[in-house]
């Protein structure tokens, strides 16, 4: 489809649950014969991935075109026009980057934390975890920004296996913020922050700064089942701390 061809979308009943348009870069038109016209904007066209309401991540291939990533457990893609993508599984929500707010935020609170900083970030997101299946039915929208990355895969491993780990064993303050800012990250009705990327970029700040994997992780969290995991994803992009 070209910026110069409409799509024209038959929809039967109520065509409401389309608004808002994704992001402004289509616009909506709604006739009186039920019938919505969704014409590119030209300047922008769709975003380059994104999130429909079933919590899966998308990728624009271009010509109008986008596609479901490829995840770790299925080899096939769905393929539709983004039109069709907004009328379907709408709205839509543009991946984006954590804001500079949100970064700065999370690094003090974290290094406040000092050795329970991952434990504290561990029980969220498996507090997180609990909350998108009881919600969805499913935890994908913890990896709904590049679902199939071996930093998502990781991050559910790390999700759904931190049980072993109790709210008495964190640092409350950082326990509220994490809360607060992945609250907006993953249930933002505008935009989605990729959470896996997220956390292991801002822990690669933050390990450099206070010197290293140990001096945000407990004696526990290290000999835990999953010590090893979080520090394959958190420790990632630390130039400090590669080593366990």
């Amino acid at each position: 489809m070209t910026s110069a061809t409409p799509r024209h979308i038959h929809i039967q009943e109520s065509i409401g649950w389309l608004a808002p348009a994704p992001d402004g870069r289509y616009r909506i038109e709604h006739r009186a014969d039920n019938t919505i016209v969704l014409t590119p904007d030209p300047d922008t066209g769709p975003p380059y991935r994104f999130v429909d309401n079933t919590q899966r991540g998308w990728l624009t291939l271009g010509e109008g075109r986008c596609s479901t990533y490829p995840s770790l457990s299925a080899a096939t893609r769905e393929t539709f026009l983004f039109s069709e993508v907004v009328a379907r599984r709408g709205p839509i929500r543009p991946v984006e980057p954590p804001s500079r707010r949100d970064v700065h935020v999370l690094e003090i609170a974290l290094a406040a934390a000092g050795p329970q900083a991952v434990q504290t970030t561990m029980v969220v997101l498996h507090r997180f975890y609990q909350e998108c299946r009881n919600k969805d039915g499913h935890s994908l929208r913890l990896t709904a920004g590049r679902p199939g990355s071996w930093e998502s895969a990781v991050l559910e491993t790390l999700a759904a296996g931190s049980d072993c780990f109790t709210a008495q064993e964190t640092h409350l303050n950082t326990l509220h913020t994490v809360t607060e800012v992945l609250t907006r990250w993953l249930f933002n009705d505008n935009v989605y922050v990729e959470l896996a990327e997220g956390l292991a970029s801002i822990f690669g700040s933050v390990i450099d700064v206070v010197g290293g994997w140990n001096n945000v992780t407990t004696p526990k969290l290290r000999r835990s089942r999953i010590g090893g995991e979080a520090h394959h994803l958190l420790a990632s992009q630390a130039e400090r701390g590669q080593h366990l």
